[in-house]
């Protein structure tokens, strides 16, 4: 698999890889292994989830030096669609997509729900996704009765 996904990046131009940190870095450790240098494709962007990785600095760069690339921090669920959440470019955290995802922040030790910009651990989250124009919920702790915030301020 991984060297037809680096034919793809020859011959078809990839433009976008969505993956996990850790094959990030063995693409790239491949391609130098196969004298394909980062030049020689087109890849601009990376967005990365799954696992810790790009939201550890020295993780994220030897992806942007490995692949020359824009690396993301990433976050889906298969529950509800791909995405859920993804950095912009200002890689200062990242943004649910808050069109299609209600978000509750709930403190799991005591249920109840905590405000704007507190630090949570753990969540729960309240998901709201738009599907043949009806509104289907989801929720990862359903003992708990939801109560919305507005997500922090970005710097973006």
């Amino acid at each position: 698999m991984t060297e037809r996904q680096i034919e793809y990046f020859q011959h078809l131009g990839s433009t976008v890889l969505i993956s996990t940190p850790s094959y990030a870095l063995y693409l790239a450790e491949r391609m130098k292994q196969k004298g394909i240098s980062a030049e020689q494709i087109r890849l601009r962007c990376g967005c990365f989830g799954g696992e810790a990785g790009t939201e550890v600095p020295t993780t994220r760069k030897k992806i942007e030096k490995g692949l020359r690339i824009d690396a993301f921090d990433y976050y889906g669920l298969a529950e509800l669609g791909p995405t859920c959440a993804s950095e912009c470019r200002q890689k200062a955290g990242i943004h649910f997509v808050e069109d299609h995802i209600l978000v509750e922040a709930v403190n799991l030790l005591t249920g109840k729900s905590r405000g704007s910009g507190q630090k949570l651990l753990p969540i729960g989250v309240l998901c709201q996704i738009k599907s043949n124009g009806h509104n289907v919920y989801a929720r990862f702790n359903p003992g708990v009765l939801p109560a919305y915030f507005l997500p922090p301020r970005y710097i973006c």
